[in-house]
């Protein structure tokens, strides 16, 4: 009797092979991968990779696919035994297919309605073909169904065990106890880790150094915060913590992009100092500041630890001095794009594993870029809060989420909150087009009128909202565990974002127009002195580091740049700081560039992979004094703003009023030569850092030379 299962598991094995096998050809056939397109001979190098990474997703895919097999075939041998009926093979592999298919469906219909940017990302098809499913669904519905299907596989389960064992069939009841305990092993793993505990003792108490919370959203834009008076109520929450704190609304990162952004933020130095310049760092960088806000609080007794889904893989990629690390792997990374593998393959995985399972065996998949863990992350900060605070250390924790970032995907309802339910179109759940980061390279040229721009920045606000929940979620919990009155609470993002104010999209484009993508929300809550409400000074995010330090007892080493705005925060002092700002590497030839601006190759023919063993995509060295030359730069000083541009033929320099000017579209140079004069001085440090000299004479719109330093 022992030998009865064997058939089939045996049947449930075959039977997943030949579902895989469909799956694999279909992906093959219309094969489709992350990342962007290499050249020829370094796709050859990496052929083997790609067949290993997907056999490797292909094994994962079967085991998924053996599972739900072997399920329906544990039901199938208990219901024969009930109905004291013969084994048929065929019988069996049906039985198994239909729960495979009706596990499918579900969770294709769950994600579809509450996180539909999972099935976008890996989508390759027209997402209106799955409107029609949509218009069904509703959160009842969905539990309903997967009550009635939970709740049908255990009774059977229950029937087909107890009908085995009465019959003396212990192999059939051998393999009922294994799949009751796999999966009772999984709801428990899956209830502990969306479990968050309170704690009941925090060892960190006032008086002591405070705790330092940091809650970023990656490209959230300071003016769709509704304290600012924003249109819509999007960050009910953080208007509050407003009121409490300080919010510095003209904060500036001196570059718009996340990894040079991020490294100027948690070192308190220029892009020039740290050496971060674009989003491509190669394995052989070694320059990183070895003073970050975490290591030096390290040396005086915190400890820290940072958690981000895809968009905060700079923070494991580069060494912020962060005792622990949770977040994927270098987002810029031939190998980790192959990982992913073909789409359809990927999509039909990715319906399973947004769980537990996926970020600990395939976290390729669990952490895809577009796909943002907003609630994972807001949970999973509280049970980090948790083992910080009772560690008897004051802490450091770091939040970074990709909420804001492109393509805007968030969670139901978020998505539907600004958004009308009849809207047909292809933005219905994510901005289109931008499903991984080869979309955005691609899709960079292109203007306004190939987006519904009004659909996209309700998807935006709707994301705006999600961030502010999740914000709402943590503070709560600080004040359950008896932590909030010694806990500092940042939030802030990387950078803003341009909804074509200056005819293209992004950030780190340009400096032209208004500082849309430029600044970044800053707000700091000091729950043991009163805040100063909303700042409208010029502040930099390479102040934070020094803040937080002094807020923290510490004195600001020399090195940071940056400086404290301790000042501001106890007394309103005027510090009046200098802004500064370059751009980024261009991802295209951007909207409304000028027709002279000096440019280099697109981004594809800047990208080599130096170490193929490691795959990360870095910019060759030979192109770097070019990108340097050819970057924007702007300052900004109090109400004035100056623009400087590198031409084919010289440079071209204006100065602007923010004041009577916001949009800055009238250079007023000529009119106040003497503030143009003093903003030159303080730019040309800058441009002597990255060895440019430049004769501007006395002229302030002309064309001017530019030439090595």
């Amino acid at each position: 009797m022992l030998t009865e299962p064997f058939p089939a598991i045996v049947t449930a094995a075959t039977a997943s092979a030949g579902v895989l096998l469909l799956i694999l050809l279909k992906s093959i056939l219309d094969f489709s991968r992350t990342g962007p397109q290499i050249r020829t001979e370094v796709a050859r190098y990496f052929r083997l990779y790609l067949v290993y990474a997907v056999l490797r997703l292909s094994f994962w895919g079967w085991l998924i696919c053996f599972f739900w097999f072997l399920l329906g075939a544990t039901l199938y041998l208990g219901a024969i035994s009930l109905a004291t009926m013969p084994y048929r093979g065929v019988e069996c592999g049906l039985t198994g297919f239909m729960v495979l298919s009706t596990a499918t469906i579900l969770n294709l219909s769950d994600q579809l309605l509450h996180k539909p940017s999972n099935i976008c990302v890996s989508w390759q098809y027209r997402m209106s073909r799955l409107y029609g499913l949509w218009r069904l669904l509703s959160p009842r519905r969905i539990q309903w169904a997967w009550r009635c299907f939970a709740g049908g596989l255990g009774a059977l389960l229950i029937l087909g065990g107890l009908s085995t064992a009465l019959l003396g069939e212990w192999g059939r009841l051998i393999l009922h106890l294994v799949m009751a305990s796999l999966i009772l092993g999984y709801l428990e793993w899956r209830r502990r880790d969306l479990t968050v505990p309170l704690l009941i003792k925090p060892m960190t108490t006032t008086g002591d150094r405070p705790n330092i919370v940091m809650i970023g959203s990656d490209t959230l834009r300071v003016d769709h915060i509704s304290a600012m008076g924003y249109s819509r109520l999007t960050t009910p929450f953080i208007d509050q913590l407003i009121q409490k704190g300080t919010f510095f609304q003209r904060c500036y990162t001196p570059l718009a992009r996340t990894a040079p952004s991020l490294a100027s933020l948690f070192t308190g130095v220029w892009p020039h100092q740290h050496e971060v310049r674009d989003n491509y760092v190669g394995t052989s960088f070694n320059s990183f500041p070895k003073d970050t806000l975490a290591t030096l609080l390290r040396r005086h007794g915190y400890h820290s630890a940072a958690i981000s889904d895809w968009c905060g893989s700079d923070l494991k990629k580069l060494d912020f001095g962060f005792d622990d690390v949770e977040a994927p792997d270098d987002q810029w990374n031939l190998k980790y794009y192959l990982r992913q593998g073909p789409m359809l393959l990927r999509l039909f995985i990715s319906l399973f594993v947004n769980n537990p399972i996926g970020r600990r065996f395939i976290p390729e998949i669990f952490y895809q870029a577009g796909n943002p863990l907003e609630t994972y992350l807001g949970i999973r900060a509280c049970q980090k809060i948790h083992e910080l605070g009772g560690s008897g250390k004051p802490f450091l924790l770091n939040i970074f989420m990709a909420s804001t970032h492109a393509p805007f995907g968030s969670e139901y309802p978020y998505y539907l909150k600004y958004s009308d339910r009849n809207y047909a179109g292809e933005s219905k759940f994510v901005m289109t087009s931008f499903r991984d980061p080869n979309d955005i390279i691609e899709k960079q040229e292109l203007t306004t009128d190939k987006f519904d721009l009004d659909q996209i920045i309700r998807l935006y606000d709707g994301c705006v909202s999600k961030f502010d929940a999740e914000v709402a979620r943590i503070a709560d919990y600080l004040s359950k565990c008896g932590l909030a009155e010694n806990t500092l609470i940042v939030v802030y993002s990387d950078h803003g974002i341009e909804f074509f104010e200056n005819q293209s999209w992004g950030q780190g484009n340009t400096v032209l127009g208004d500082d849309f993508g430029a600044r970044i929300p800053l707000l700091i809550y000091d729950p043991r002195q009163p805040g100063k409400g909303i700042v409208e000074q010029i502040t930099r995010s390479i102040d934070i580091a020094p803040t937080l330090l002094e807020l923290c007892g510490l004195d600001p080493p020399i090195s940071m740049s940056g400086t404290s705005l301790v000042p501001i925060l106890r007394d309103g002092r005027n510090l009046d700081l200098t802004a500064y700002q370059e751009t980024g590497i261009w991802l295209g030839k951007i909207p409304g560039r000028h027709p002279d601006h000096l440019t280099y190759p697109n981004l594809l023919e800047l990208l080599e992979i130096p170490d193929k063993k490691a795959g990360t995509l870095a910019i060759k060295p030979d192109f770097l004094p070019l990108l340097n030359q050819a970057k924007d730069r702007m300052l900004r000083k109090g109400r004035w703003k100056l623009v400087y541009q590198p031409l084919r033929n010289g440079v071209a320099c204006h100065l602007f009023d923010t004041k009577k000017d916001p949009s800055c579209n009238i250079n007023v140079a000529d009119e106040y030569p003497d503030i143009f004069e003093i903003l030159i001085s303080e730019l040309i440090p800058w441009l002597r850092a990255d060895a440019l000299s430049i004769d501007f004479h006395h002229t302030k719109s002309e064309s001017l030379r530019l030439s090595s330093y």
